[in-house]
């Protein structure tokens, strides 16, 4: 497995609630904010490959619980 590394690219986009989430060289997800729901939300699109992506529970459960200290949700 590899560790998930959150990154924010500026101040502007995590106002936005956006936090990129990267595993393994690639970016694997991204948050968003979505002011209809008053809600954070994950995306997580397909790999390019086309395989399934595999992520241990434990390192994106610190990954968002970074993602929510550095957004300050």
């Amino acid at each position: 497995m590899h560790e998930i590394k959150v990154i924010t690219i500026s101040a502007e986009e995590a106002e936005h609630g956006v936090a990129e989430l990267w595993a393994g060289g690639q970016q694997i997800a991204y948050t968003v904010y979505d002011p209809d729901s008053s809600e954070l939300m994950l995306r997580i699109d397909a790999r390019r490959d086309g395989e399934p992506l595999v992520v241990g529970v434990r390192d994106l459960a610190e990954a968002l619980a970074e993602v929510d200290r550095i957004l300050a949700v």
